[in-house]
C-alpha cells in the first residue's frame, strides 16, 4: 500500500528482510534501501524504482560523522539529520541506478535504531520509507535495565542458597 497526497508525499508500504548479520534491505514500490552496518560504518545502498531520478536522500543520525554522499552531491548536515542532495542530473540515482551513501558512528552512546529515510525525487515527490536502520540515542533508561537484572540476579542467587543452607542445616540436625 502506498499513500499519497497530491503526489507530494508518498509513505511507502515495506517489505522488510535480513539478508545476513549486519545487512537488511526494506523495499518498496518505489525504491530499495539495503543497510549494512560493519563496524561503525552505516552503508546506504538507495536503489531507484521509479521514472523520476531521485535528488535528495535524507536520513535519522545520532553522534554521527563522516558523512560520505556519492560523487557530485552535496551533503548536509544537521543536528538530527544526514541530508545529501545533487542538482546535477548526470549525477542523480536514475531508473534502476544505485548510489552508496554512508556515515560514521562514534561510540560516544548510539546503538543500532530505526529511522525514517526521506527520497526526493526530479518531480518533486517525497518517499517516505519507515524503520530503516540508523544510529540512534542509547535509551536512557538502558543503564538503570542493566543494573536492575544485575541485581535481581544476585537477589535470587542470594535466596537461592539461603534456602539451601537452611534445609541442609535441618536434615543435619534431624539426623540420628
Amino acid at each position: 500500500m502506498l499513500i499519497c497526497s497530491s503526489s507530494i508525499l508518498c509513505l511507502a508500504d515495506v517489505s522488510y528482510r535480513q539478508l545476513e548479520p549486519g545487512k537488511a534491505e526494506f523495499k518498496t514500490d518505489k525504491a530499495i534501501v539495503r543497510v549494512t552496518v560493519s563496524s561503525s560504518i552505516y552503508t546506504y545502498e538507495v536503489t531507484n524504482l521509479q521514472g523520476s531520478p531521485i535528488v535528495r536522500f535524507k536520513i535519522g543520525q545520532h553522534h554521527s560523522y563522516a558523512f560520505t554522499p556519492p560523487d557530485g552531491w552535496e551533503r548536509q548536515s544537521e543536528k538530527d539529520f544526514f541530508c545529501a542532495d545533487t542538482n546535477r542530473p548526470d549525477k542523480t540515482i536514475g531508473f534502476r541506478q544505485t548510489k552508496d551513501f554512508s556515515v560514521r558512528v562514534s561510540s560516544r552512546g548510539a546503538v543500532l535504531g530505526k529511522s525514517d529515510i526521506e527520497l526526493r525525487s526530479e518531480s518533486g515527490q517525497i518517499i517516505v520509507i519507515p524503520g530503516v536502520w540508523s544510529p540512534a540515542s542509547e535509551t536512557k533508561s538502558y543503564p538503570l535495565a542493566v543494573a536492575g537484572t544485575i541485581i535481581a540476579i544476585m537477589l535470587i542467587q542470594t535466596v537461592i542458597v539461603n534456602r539451601r543452607s537452611k534445609r541442609k542445616l535441618t536434615k543435619d540436625i534431624s539426623a540420628p
